[in-house]
């Protein structure tokens, strides 16, 4: 930047001798006519370091040029080897001590620095590295170059004890460069089995991008005409198969599905096919087209001579239930945790694709809303028959859910633990991310505080991202995120981690979980006052009929993205009080409610949004049907808490205590004192948004009985705790509405807000639990830097 320009430029002139300092005067000098004359042509950065390098001795010239084809950072011993293997007349001798004469006075003039590693150096800045590189001649000179380093580099990792990783990667990186020069059919076969080994090595850590890079130049290094010869056929569906799992990782759609068309159509193997059918399936379902993905599962059933009734009727449902519970009647949990597992390959791979089919499936819109649940059913009898495989514990989380869609919340919340049990059990990293998710989504959240859930839904994402399991580990993401914002913990962390995941999704073309993961971060933004109207679900991240929109076009989406839309702006609407946009968005949610929807977490935190909003709607229309839907709201909050779900107690206390408030025949005791419960739960449980809530709304029932300077204590705690929760929105609209609060101080950026008494109540309620969260290690990045 202009920095680097600067500097350089007075590094040249000063070099040049037009800029010295003066014994004399004391002082720097300098010839201005002559930095005009000379200087004249080197407008920009590029010439002026093309300039500066091109005066230098060729040693140093010879230097920064192999330095700049090993990498921004390199070794001073590497560095040596390189250039002594160079076709020149130096001795290893001289070689050894010219080079760091060189590096040192290349670091004096600011080419080069020194690293906290002994003996490692680096670039002082990545366009330096750049013009460097680009003095190697383009072509031949700079192929052979890159060759040559790349073949010593493989000698030397070969004959190493420690054999590091970046030398390998490194060494095959720089024989990549040069691979155009390589003619011999065994030579490129070495290259291929160098880069199929990388892709290996980078997928284990979870490298997707290179993994990726390296697959693709180990199959451009086959020949087409033999590669699937049948001595190399193993060889090269390995390759291929990593090619396409990788590119689908890394969201190369286009290759990905190239891949896969060619292993299909050359697989001598059933379950080769398979393999390949189930990568499609992956990258289908991070796509969004979902109804896509289904098909392909259910073809690479078909091949397995698993088949399923398609259009299950109610009877056919009910009697698997009934066929699957009489299996488990005698069976308790550890009997279940002790039935034999099973390594068959016949059941591992049909247990995935069951699996991926069924979770597909239970996402389309329009989906048949048995077929899953059947199934799984299926999958769950073939575990307890024939025993325990990798994908059991799906089945097993899937009749959790089930039990919890019907009330059994007890039950439900027992089998879901079952699962995580038995995945434990199995100890198979590859089905964690989806496991959790499966529990998390549906029945972990009955009796375990959102706050509690958010460490284990990030080990499912760092899982999934571990294993390649991206579309899980990114949708453990999301669901971190909601369940985040549900605890009421502080909206500014929130925000960050969102744009992190975020980004991943539009890196790993996960369309369906961007489009809902934006709609939560708008949200979030209009809370923290980023955009020109709160209470309309539009800013910088997201326009809602635009998102919408975008929700509808991917083929066979969720209704849950179009339903979090709808969910996002009516909170938003209830929050800053605008009743028309609420009773729009009630009714276009009645329109689409399902079974599947009701499974899932967020269908709690919409019960009880729309409840208080139907309360707000009855008190602002006086209409008796706005009355009638928040009773059905009060009845399915009342029967969650009745069955111990933790996060529904405080919900169902300020439900309870809104709608008594909407009767002048209440007495004022009795709503007073609910209104209180709610606060104090609501405080008990650190939901500091709730809590806020619920100060609010006794506020309002006070001020109309008794006048607004009654509620002034009540309104002020209110801000107080929209203040430690970072909704900055709020705090404004609050002072905009009560003159007596114009006067009190709040900022943002603080996660606690408006005075001390404020901040120390955030820190003692939220401390333990957010302490956790702020000290846990980073957000997993798997992308290269």
């Amino acid at each position: 930047g202009n920095c680097l320009f600067v500097l350089q430029f007075l590094g040249l002139i000063h070099e040049e001798g037009f800029l010295y300092y003066s014994n004399e005067s004391l002082r720097w000098e300098w010839e201005l006519d002559a930095i005009v004359r000379e200087t004249t042509d080197a407008e920009n950065i590029v010439e002026i370091l093309v300039d500066r390098i091109q005066k230098l001795p060729l040693m140093m010239q010879d230097v920064l040029k192999n330095a700049a084809c090993l990498g921004c950072e390199f070794s001073l011993d590497l560095l040596a080897a390189v250039i002594h293997s160079s076709p020149n007349t130096l001795s290893k001798k001289e070689v050894l001590e010219m080079i760091p004469k060189s590096v040192n006075v290349l670091c004096k003039i600011g080419m080069l620095q020194s690293t906290d590693q002994q003996l490692f150096y680096r670039f002082t800045h990545d366009r330096i590295q750049q013009v460097a590189y680009s003095l190697v001649t383009e072509g031949l000179e700079r192929q052979k170059l890159h060759l040559r380093i790349g073949m010593m580099l493989i000698r030397i990792f070969e004959s190493s004890i420690e054999k590091p990783d970046w030398m390998f990667f490194m060494a095959v990186d720089q024989m990549n460069l040069g691979r155009d020069l390589i003619e011999e059919p065994s030579e490129r076969m070495d290259l291929a089995t160098l880069n199929s080994r990388a892709a290996v090595m980078a997928r284990a850590q979870s490298a997707f991008f290179p993994a990726a890079r390296y697959a693709n130049a180990g199959v451009s290094m086959l020949d087409a005409k033999t590669k699937w010869d049948p001595d190399l056929y193993d060889f090269t569906f390995e390759l291929c198969s990593t090619q396409a799992e990788m590119s689908a990782c890394s969201g190369d759609v286009g290759q990905c599905k190239t891949t896969i068309e060619e292993i299909i159509r050359h697989s001598r193997k059933l379950n080769d096919k398979l393999r390949a059918q189930v990568t499609l399936i992956q990258l289908l379902g991070g796509l969004g087209d979902l109804k896509g993905a289904v098909e392909v599962g259910f073809h690479a059933l078909d091949l397995l001579g698993i088949s399923f009734n398609r259009a299950p009727s109610h009877k056919n449902v009910t009697y698997e239930l009934l066929k699957t519970r009489k299996m488990l009647w005698n069976l308790s949990e550890e009997d279940i945790l002790n039935l034999p597992k099973s390594s068959d390959e016949f059941m591992v791979l049909a247990g995935k694709i069951i699996t991926m089919v069924a979770w597909h499936l239970s996402a389309i819109s329009d989906g048949d809303r048995y077929l899953p649940l059947l199934m799984y059913l299926r999958m769950m009898q073939m575990s307890i028959k024939n025993g325990l495989s990798m994908y059991s514990p799906y089945c097993f989380a899937a009749y959790a859910a089930n039990l919890s869609l019907s009330g059994q919340i007890e039950k439900s919340y027992k089998y879901g633990e079952l699962s995580l049990r038995m995945n434990d059990m199995l100890n198979i990293d590859e089905t964690t991310a989806g496991l959790i998710l499966s529990v998390h989504a549906t029945v972990g959240h009955w009796k375990s505080p959102f706050s509690n859930n958010l460490e284990t839904l990030l080990h499912g994402y760092n899982m999934g991202m571990r294993t390649g399991n991206v579309e899980f580990a990114l949708t453990d993401a999301l669901l971190y995120c909601i369940q985040y914002y549900f605890a009421g913990l502080h909206l500014s962390q929130l925000s960050q981690d969102m744009r992190r995941f975020a980004d991943q999704m539009l890196e790993y073309r996960q369309d369906l979980l961007f489009c809902h993961l934006s709609v939560v971060l708008q949200q979030v933004y209009n809370l923290r006052g980023f955009s020109n109207d709160s209470t309309k679900l539009c800013g910088s991240v997201v326009d809602y009929n635009m998102i919408i929109q975008r929700a509808q076009q991917l083929r066979g989406t969720s209704t849950f993205a179009t339903r979090a839309i709808r969910n996002a702006q009516l909170e938003l609407a209830y929050f800053f009080g605008a009743h028309g946009v609420v009773e729009c968005e009630l009714n276009e949610l009645e329109k689409t409610t399902d079974d599947i929807i009701k499974s899932h977490v967020a269908y709690v935190r919409e019960v009880f949004i729309s409840g208080l909003a139907y309360i707000s709607l009855a008190r602002e229309r006086n209409a008796s049907k706005w009355k009638r839907r928040s009773r059905k709201n009060l009845a399915i909050m009342k029967l969650w808490a009745s069955q111990g779900a933790v996060n529904c107690q405080h919900m169902l206390l300020l439900m309870q205590a809104d709608y008594a408030s909407l009767s002048t025949r209440s007495k004022y005791t009795d709503v007073t004192r609910k209104f209180s419960q709610a606060i104090a739960l609501a405080e008990e449980g650190g939901y500091i948004h709730d809590e806020a809530i619920a100060c609010e709304r006794a506020a309002e029932f006070q001020s109309a009985r008794h006048g607004r300077a009654s509620a002034v204590s009540l309104i002020s705690r209110a801000f107080d705790l929209y203040g430690d929760w970072g909704a900055t929105a709020k705090l404004e609209q609050l002072q905009r509405e009560n003159v007596f609060l114009r006067e009190r101080p709040f900022c943002e950026t603080e996660l606690a807000s408006t005075n001390k008494s404020s901040a120390a109540r955030y820190t003692e309620r939220q401390g333990s639990k957010h302490k956790k969260l702020s000290s846990r290690p980073g957000i997993s990045n798997p992308s290269p830097a």
